[in-house]
């Protein structure tokens, strides 16, 4: 890509989105200025990684992608892609395995990606085309270091894993010592918050859950926050010890720097929350890696501190990108655990309330009320709205270029002209994985002053 850009807007491989999923999800935070982008794949990005896909058994249009590994029973593998700055991405890269016996035995094997290859494989692509804009031949030769984060989940009666091979699975060193074993157990006491176990250090993040301890739900939203801190502080090292904090501006410089020395002021929301946070920028050094590579630089003239951002890029630049994957396996001795139900391919319908398909409206306010059903465990409901132009296409309608947001079940459109609109809704949930989808509706706005029929 000679002429490609960075990816801080949207383009032809991506749809640029704000981060407000990830910052309610992370908890205990109000404000958080350098959440992460996500970066939602189009059409051509799919086109780009499909020669990977057909290669190594992968199906579907979009992710999550159907895995053929041999079973008879295809797998879903989700891959979430989040960008910090214009030079660090992070990718989250999901698997399910279910697993009735030998599980502990063969944690370390299940959380190397290289022993999952066709996935490896489909990684390595997605990396090429974030890096050079397109598939490339030789993506295989693209691999970005991994940080497991394994979450094993055991039904009523089944053996407990315990701290030693927990301890072993976290640091990926068999036979871990005596002391090392200690150490890991100590240090995450803080942040526990009942009788199951999660359990972080710089290598990644391993969990044990017992459904005879803790909510579910309760179970998944710690996990979710975990997760959130542990790629923010892993985005902040790459940052930090690669040189790119000096694309970032100096509020977020400021920001940052609040959030590693005086996290209690961000964190006033949760006590967990900041005490994870606390252990994850120690993990990763961060203060010392802040003093480091920004406070030494101060002499410096603050055009070298803080260059200008620069848009356009060649493939020379794109060897400079950081590119690291979390790799999130879910381990269960049975079958579906909740915190992985986003990957059943079936989506609910969705059905519209309000107008009613084909009506023909009055806008006397200048304003028309969409209503549609509700989803279980739907977080946010996305709605694209447009309005047929004079020459027969259906276009964006003219605010927010025809998308709108919103956690509530309806939703006030304002009526610039009259004219035929259609409209649909997609629902999402707190992983930000469609679960549910309307289809088309129509209607006219044909006057503003007295409504004609519903």
């Amino acid at each position: 890509m000679q002429n490609g850009i960075e990816y801080t807007s949207s383009c032809s491989l991506f749809n640029v989105l704000q981060g407000k999923m990830f910052v309610r999800k992370m908890g205990g935070v109000s404000f958080f200025p350098i959440a992460p982008k996500t970066l939602d794949p189009t059409i051509v990005f799919y086109n780009a990684i499909k020669p990977a896909m057909r290669d190594n058994g992968f199906s579907g249009k979009k992710f999550p992608l159907k895995y053929d590994n041999g079973s008879g029973a295809p797998e879903a593998i989700n891959i979430n892609i989040h960008t910090y700055s214009a030079k660090v991405v992070v990718l989250l890269v999901s698997k399910l395995i279910v697993q009735r016996e030998g599980v502990a035995a063969s944690l370390l094997v299940l959380q190397d990606m290289e022993s999952h290859p066709g996935l490896h494989n489909l990684v390595k692509a997605v990396c090429s085309v974030i890096c050079f804009g397109h598939g490339r031949s030789d993506y295989k030769s693209f691999s970005p270091k991994v940080y497991p984060v394994a979450v094993y989940e055991k039904s009523l009666g089944e053996d407990s894993i315990s701290d030693v091979v927990a301890v072993e699975a976290l640091t990926r060193h068999r036979n871990p010592r005596a002391r090392i074993i200690e150490d890991t157990l100590k240090k995450n006491i803080d942040h526990q918050v009942d009788e199951n176990s999660i359990l972080i250090d710089r290598q990644g993040i391993f969990a044990r859950y017992a459904y005879e301890f803790g909510d579910e739900r309760n179970n998944e939203r710690k996990m979710e926050s975990v997760h959130c801190l542990f790629e923010v502080g892993l985005a902040l090292f790459e940052i930090f010890s690669s040189d790119k904090y000096r694309d970032l501006n100096k509020s977020e410089l400021d920001f940052i720097k609040i959030l590693i020395f005086s996290p209690d002021i961000v964190f006033i929301k949760s006590v967990t929350a900041y005490k994870t946070w606390i252990l994850i920028a120690d993990e990763f050094k961060l203060k010392r890696l802040f003093e480091t590579a920004v406070e030494l630089s101060v002499a410096e003239p603050a055009t070298c501190v803080h260059p200008p951002m620069k848009k356009e890029w060649s493939p020379m630049r794109a060897w400079t990108m950081s590119i690291v994957s979390t790799l999130l396996l879910g381990v269960a001795t049975y079958f579906s655990p909740e915190l992985y139900k986003e990957y059943i391919d079936s989506k609910e319908r969705v059905e519209i309330l309000s107008p009613k398909d084909g009506a023909s409206l009055s806008a006397p306010s200048g304003e028309v009320i969409l209503s549609w059903t509700e989803v279980k465990k739907q977080a946010e409901s996305i709605v694209m709205v447009e309005k047929l132009s004079g020459d027969g296409k259906w276009l964006p309608a003219a605010h927010a270029a025809g998308r709108y947001v919103t956690q509530d079940n309806k939703m006030v459109f304002e009526v610039v002209e009259l004219g035929a609109f259609r409209w649909r809704v997609s629902i999402e949930d707190s992983r930000d994985s469609e679960i549910g989808n309307s289809k088309w509706h129509f209607f006219s706005i044909i006057s503003k002053d007295r409504e004609v029929s519903k």
